[in-house]
């Protein structure tokens, strides 16, 4: 992801969520859709930021995805519909939410703890990295680490951890 996702407001998840939820609330549920609404939001805004629309495609598509699992959304990128879940949650949050706020959803959370999972069962630090993965998603911060310093686990643990930090941003 490059940078410009991160610092401009109008790029960022919130902002993003909000666009693809309010556009399907008015019938206006697909890729294209999402994308010729963000180039009106950069128009009207009269924003300087580039935008790389191959970059803007594939963060939307993570998103619609994302809320397709949370039940948010029913469909696909070519074409989707808000659910009454999605409508409360637009009611809730007008102006969009990030990921995170999205494991509040138990469809979501399974998604993500089955996303994160490490795959590697020859792995001996796979359940260290399963461990750091379900400790995000539950609230903990990095440094409750349980493993000591110096150890394989605890680099496991870490990078479960961030791994599951990664799919929500």
């Amino acid at each position: 992801m490059k940078t410009v996702f991160v610092e401009n407001p109008l790029l960022n998840s919130p902002h993003l969520i909000g666009l693809i939820l309010r556009g399907a609330a008015k019938g206006k549920g697909s890729l294209e859709a999402c994308l010729s609404r963000l180039g009106e939001v950069f128009t009207q805004s009269r924003e300087d930021t580039p935008l790389d629309m191959d970059e803007a495609r594939t963060r939307f598509e993570r998103l619609i995805r994302h809320l397709e699992k949370a039940k948010l959304i029913e469909g696909d990128a070519s074409h989707f519909t808000i659910t009454e879940r999605g409508r409360n949650a637009l009611t809730e949050s007008p102006n969009g939410f990030a990921t995170a706020d999205l494991m509040a959803y138990p469809e979501y959370a399974i998604f993500v703890r089955n996303e994160a999972r490490s795959h590697a069962t020859s792995d001996p630090h796979a359940s260290a990295f399963d461990l750091g993965s379900d400790a995000f998603r539950k609230g903990m911060s990095r440094s409750d680490n349980p493993y000591n310093p110096d150890s394989a686990d605890h680099l496991a643990w870490q990078n479960g951890w961030s791994s599951a930090l990664s799919l929500n941003h």
